[in-house]
């Protein structure tokens, strides 16, 4: 389990999130989501959404968009090797 904070990226007044910060917490709601999902699946328990629900979901799901599109905005980028001359 990670030792990261809940909505690490997005908390008022915070420190600002590092690229590990986000990518962490965008796969943790995601595989909260995931095993919630498998979970219903998997049992005589029906998964049934509401408008509101699926609007929520859909909130939730873009806000892990947005975080993984933050993180790669943080991502340290590769230095293109030169061509070494003799």
């Amino acid at each position: 389990m990670s030792n990261q904070r809940a909505l690490s990226g997005y908390q008022p007044g915070g420190n600002e999130p590092t690229f590990k910060d986000l990518l962490w917490e965008s796969h943790e709601v995601l595989a909260c989501l995931s095993a919630l999902v498998q979970h219903s699946n998997g049992s005589d328990i029906d998964l049934n959404m509401d408008d509101s629900a699926r609007k929520g979901l859909g909130r939730i799901l873009l806000h892990c968009s947005q975080i993984t599109i933050d993180a790669i905005g943080l991502a340290p980028s590769a230095k293109p090797k030169e061509a070494e001359h003799e």
